[in-house]
């Protein structure tokens, strides 16, 4: 899961920077504005019913292929359902939303993809609900790549917002091809089920889920609607998206231990349980504290060689948002751990509370501090959730926080960082020799704390073993 994942960050990394420099940053301003409001609206087909079948099937899979067929029924309805409200209203979005009636057109195009994306995301989830961790590795990795290659088709010969957002669609419809591959794998054993709980989990998960999606997006759509030109957006939008590659190193972890903790609950294995939690935690943490300072050095020399010295200006926010990225990422691992242990209205008090403190950070940091307000406000939501769903988590659990693992790693983090800002003045391979030198005294101040020991790394090299096996 973690390799599909890395390799799907370097396929959005790709189509960022290829999107940036092609359309400029006023083409890319709009068309992160109309991928914004979709991001948004996508994840009714993302973590509603979806999440509902996984958590189901991976409880009882006697009835997985009754779920299955309920779950593409039922994905089918509400995936068509939104795309006649989206593209039937594209107008009143493009006035009311945007305060923008020219990007009608562009709304419609956008809307085509969400009845087959919704169909690959419930073949996603019902593979991931059986742990099929394999497959859902090759179509993740299969669906980054079509994005990708079709994108770059399409834009490389018309350079324009509506080509993009074409090709989203016509990737969307090749990657159906999992679909139609799964279900016959399934053995075809009808099992009675109650449609009820799945049907309240599935509402609880979608209010929670768009409420989610919202917090990390809604930023850009203020920015669109209170300040209003596209090349601000875009600017913006380069730093917001970019710092969104925490979270694609977050999914891999975030998708085995929802199913695992699912099946561990429902047996009443707590000690288990507790162990997904504290080892979760633990590596997020290594992967994404490093990480993000990591990128806070480099993002001068990568925006600067990439996309150019127009785009320079959103190293500030970029600075904010990395952050916001990470204290996010814990958000969504600690929101799906509430899941696996039945607090799914807690769940959803939580986050809806977090998008509440979004919408009303947003526009009175953006009145006093321009599109810097946002990353702030966006900081100070994903800050707010990741708190107090991590503490809903453990104490439900009974476990203590790893504060010992985080002052150590942030600790490594922080060294490593100043001595990087030491090194800026040398010259371009001097510096990025002296940042080589620095990762491995980031692991080697690990080591000699004992926060990584052999024991981790014989663990993480079996883990790779079984898996290849």
């Amino acid at each position: 899961m973690f390799v599909s994942q890395f390799f799907s960050l370097i396929m959005r990394i790709f189509l960022v920077v290829f999107l940036a420099k092609v359309l400029g940053p006023e083409g890319y301003g709009q068309f992160s504005a109309i991928l914004a409001f979709t991001l948004i609206i996508e994840i009714l087909f993302r973590s509603g019913l979806t999440g509902s079948i996984v958590k189901h099937i991976s409880a009882d899979e006697e009835k997985t292929y009754s779920l299955a067929r309920f779950g593409f029924l039922s994905q089918t309805v509400l995936s068509t359902s939104v795309f006649l409200v989206v593209f039937l209203g594209a107008g009143v979005w493009a006035r009311y939303i945007f305060n923008d009636i020219s990007i009608t057109g562009n709304l419609r195009i956008a809307s085509l993809y969400f009845v087959p994306f919704a169909l690959f995301c419930m073949s996603y989830s019902i593979a991931l609900g059986r742990r099929e961790f394999g497959r859902v590795a090759v179509m993740t990795s299969a669906w980054f790549f079509l994005r990708t290659f079709v994108t770059v088709v399409f834009v490389m010969h018309t350079r324009s917002v509506s080509s993009a957002l074409y090709a989203i669609f016509a990737a969307a419809l090749l990657g159906l091809a999992p679909v139609g591959m799964l279900m016959p794998r399934i053995e075809k054993k009808k099992s009675d089920f109650d449609r009820r709980p799945v049907v309240i989990l599935a509402a609880l998960l979608i209010v929670s889920a768009v409420s989610l999606r919202a917090v990390y997006q809604v930023d850009k759509l203020f920015i669109k609607n209170m300040i209003g030109a596209d090349d601000i957006v875009g600017v913006y939008a380069l730093a917001s998206n970019f710092s969104l590659i925490l979270q694609l190193f977050a999914m891999s972890m975030i998708a085995t231990l929802f199913p695992s903790m699912s099946t561990s609950f429902a047996k009443s294995d707590m000690a288990l349980t507790r162990k997904y939690l504290a080892t979760g935690t633990r590596y997020l943490l290594l992967m994404l504290l490093p990480v993000a300072f990591a990128l806070n050095i480099v993002a001068r020399d990568v925006i600067r060689a990439f996309f150019g010295g127009e785009y320079l200006v959103s190293l500030t926010p970029f600075a904010i948002l990395i952050f916001a990225s990470a204290l996010f990422a814990f958000f969504l691992l600690y929101r799906q751990m509430l899941v696996s242990l039945d607090r799914q209205r807690m769940n959803v008090v939580i986050t809806v509370s977090v998008l509440a403190l979004a919408l009303v950070l947003n526009p009175i940091f953006i009145t006093r501090y321009g599109f810097l307000g946002a990353a702030w406000a966006t900081f100070a939501a994903a800050a707010a959730g990741a708190a107090v769903s991590g503490l809903c988590v453990f104490s439900a659990l009974k476990q203590g926080y790893p504060w010992l693992s985080l002052a150590r790693i942030l600790a490594a983090s922080v060294v490593c960082y100043f001595l990087a800002l030491l090194a800026a003045p040398l010259g371009y391979a001097a510096r990025y020799g002296v940042y080589l030198l620095l990762a491995g005294g980031f692991f080697g101040i690990l080591f000699a704390s004992r926060e990584l020991t052999r024991d981790d790394v014989e663990y993480i090299k079996s883990v790779f073993k079984k898996g290849g096996e």
